[in-house]
């Protein structure tokens, strides 16, 4: 599976756990020029659980492509997934 493969399916694991009262709420929160699709802390935990064992035989440098391409995509629960990613899997950095 190809980084875009993979990205377009978080994508859309990300679509389907936001909430639009979220989006109201983080758009007010936090203002930015990305897009911003709903999803809560909780459920931006669960989708970075669900693809760190998913992905549990990526390596170091499969991790950081995946997350540097993530964070490219102007979505801000993109970019926070990105960065929950890499958190997680320390080595990548």
């Amino acid at each position: 599976m190809t980084n875009a493969q993979t990205i377009n399916m978080m994508l859309e694991e990300l679509k389907s756990v936001a909430t639009p009262q979220r989006k109201a709420r983080l758009a007010s929160n936090f203002p930015t020029s990305m897009r911003v699709l709903g999803v809560s802390e909780p459920d931006l935990k669960l989708v970075v659980k669900n693809w760190t064992s998913m992905l549990y035989d990526f390596t170091p440098q499969q991790w950081f492509g995946l997350s540097l391409e993530l964070a490219g995509q102007g979505i801000l629960e993109c970019q926070m997934l990105a960065y929950e990613l890499l958190w997680e899997n320390k080595k990548a950095l």
